[in-house]
């Protein structure tokens, strides 16, 4: 359980900062933006 709630935080806080990133360089939105993608897929499964 407590393994659990750390990876959501852990996960919550990667996705925070990826996307913190992607906001920043145009650039490379269009690749980092699939990953971005395949993380919230995660995260609802996990949910």
């Amino acid at each position: 359980p407590v393994a659990g709630i750390c990876a959501l935080l852990a996960n919550i806080v990667v996705t925070g900062l990826v996307y913190a990133i992607l906001k920043k360089p145009i650039k490379h939105t269009e690749p980092v933006m699939t990953v971005e993608e395949e993380i919230d897929l995660s995260d609802i499964e996990i949910l």
